[in-house]
């Protein structure tokens, strides 16, 4: 376990380091003055890739085919539901406790380009589901019991991202992502929420500017939007009820 603990540190310092001196070139003043989106596109790839690379030369991630794997369109039909059931959830109580984004205008800024979008929403996803379910949460799986191995990684996703509001929901997200490769076994699911995920929350920047950036904008009535939430609640209890079924079980097995 001690191994794993320090394989996981020296991942987690590769990511940070490669974030720092991303973030360390656009604030260059000469090539600050390019557009951030532009920036952003090229620094964040570099970043990821840099951090993937590491992962698969030192071992900690291994992909093949079956890393990739589909499964069945009942499951991405019920995952999807739950995970708009949620993300509703996770708005209402960043809502009511104020959790602060304490990097709203760079995300109004760099989301009001199209480089800026694919950065935000298709590399992240990509990329982190590699770094943090492929690489330290398979590399948990193999020392912890699989509850644990979920909630250390989802922790860490969330904490590594140094925002309030993006901690929160990198946790709660995190663990349905980290189920979600648990019981799939494959980074697509996880992929393909991340990026839904990303992708509302980044139009809701473009499109509004910033006025608006979740579900909570909608609702002027409390108690419309605490009943809705109640709903959203039980709906989402039900999918996750779903699946883990025993016949959903075995039909994910069979398209693996």
């Amino acid at each position: 376990m001690a191994k794993t603990f320090l394989d996981i540190c020296k991942i987690l310092l590769v990511f940070l380091f490669c974030q720092f001196i991303a973030g360390a070139i656009i604030s260059i003043p000469s090539i600050r003055q390019l557009p951030i989106g532009i920036l952003t596109f090229w620094t964040s790839l570099l970043a990821y890739l840099i951090t993937t690379i590491y992962c698969i030369k030192t071992q900690k991630l291994t992909l093949n085919k079956d890393s990739f794997s589909y499964t069945n369109k009942i499951f991405y039909a019920i995952g999807f539901v739950a995970l708009f059931c949620l993300i509703f959830i996770l708005d209402y109580i960043s809502a009511i406790a104020n959790v602060k984004d304490l990097y709203e205008p760079l995300f109004l800024e760099v989301c009001s380009s199209p480089w800026g979008l694919i950065s935000t929403t298709l590399f992240a996803a990509f990329f982190e589901e590699l770094i943090f379910r492929g690489a330290i949460m398979g590399a948990l799986l193999k020392k912890v019991s699989a509850p644990l191995a979920i909630l250390i990684a989802s922790l860490i996703f969330g904490c590594i991202h140094f925002n309030p509001i993006q901690i929160l929901g990198g946790v709660i997200i995190g663990l349905f992502l980290g189920w979600c490769f648990y019981k799939t076994k494959s980074l697509l699911p996880g992929i393909l929420f991340h990026f839904t995920n990303n992708a509302l929350s980044a139009f809701f920047i473009y499109k509004y500017h910033g006025e608006c950036t979740d579900f909570s904008y909608f609702f002027s009535n409390p108690k419309l939007h605490l009943l809705i939430v109640f709903l959203c609640l039980v709906v989402g209890c039900f999918c996750f009820y779903l699946l883990n079924t025993k016949i959903l079980s075995k039909s994910i097995k069979r398209s693996n």
